[in-house]
């Protein structure tokens, strides 16, 4: 409508997070024993102060299955800790048949093959830094193959999309041979500072042409942003070094 000022989103607050510690089922515990069950009551908060959301949210069980067929996700992405194996495996039974995503905070293959072996994701999101380089990403890669478990990888930090793009790439063409349910993700942000950075065309990350894992940064980004010599740095502990010891001789000028 003409001249109407739609609201956004704008706070997000939790109220009465329970988690089962009860001994005789009170609170969550009376609504679901399970063990990874939780429960928090969430106001969404709005430019305009006469519309808020109000809502229970959940890990598992009751409710959930109203919240999911609201908003139909493909997947829900680490719900609890990287490194809860069962965990994941008991959301993943409660959320079906919506898919469970996790990976990017999991730090070495072994977690990755628990999570595999304990059927507890739908989608691996191997982390192009997170794990000890190359060597070990292309052990995930063929740990998921042998699983026939779908990669998409995470993305989107400085030079993330940069680097895993060649992982990617490796598992269309030497593992998988298949981009079906696979998908990286894009953040347009601070691709500029990379000599080789990504390509994107309709949709699709082009194949790099240039040799090496595309991470090499210009010499002036270097130059500028490196800590704490950079420029940026320097100039920036200067500008809040002044205040404070213009600060400190007014102080002492009073006192004197």
């Amino acid at each position: 409508m003409k001249g109407t000022t739609l609201s956004v989103i704008t706070a997000i607050d939790t109220h009465d997070v329970r988690f089962p510690t009860s001994r005789e089922l009170d609170g969550s515990d009376a609504m679901n024993p399970d063990p990874d069950y939780s429960a928090a009551y969430l106001v969404l908060r709005t430019s305009d102060d006469s519309h808020q959301g109000h809502g229970f949210t959940f890990t598992i069980g009751r409710g959930n299955d109203v919240q999911l067929a609201a908003f139909d996700p493909y997947w829900i992405e680490e719900p609890t800790s990287p490194d809860d194996i069962l965990g994941h495996a008991s959301i993943r039974r409660g959320v079906a048949p919506v898919k469970l995503a996790t990976g990017e905070h999991v730090q070495n293959r072994i977690v990755f093959k628990q999570l595999l072996q304990a059927g507890a994701i739908d989608i691996l999101q191997l982390d192009s830094a997170r794990v000890a380089g190359v060597n070990e990403n292309l052990a995930i890669l063929l740990l998921a193959a042998k699983f026939g478990m779908p990669v998409c990888p995470h993305a989107g930090g400085v030079g993330l999309c940069e680097l895993v793009q060649h992982l990617s790439m490796f598992d269309y063409v030497a593992l998988s041979g298949t981009t079906e349910n696979r998908v990286i993700e894009f953040v347009d942000h601070l691709h500029e500072h990379f000599l080789d950075p990504v390509v994107i065309e309709h949709g699709h990350y082009k194949a790099p042409t240039l040799p090496g894992f595309s991470a090499e940064m210009h010499p002036a980004t270097i130059t500028t942003f490196e800590y704490p010599n950079g420029e940026f740095w320097t100039t920036d502990l200067a500008a809040t070094q002044l205040p404070a010891q213009a600060a400190d001789t007014a102080e002492k000028e009073l006192t004197a």
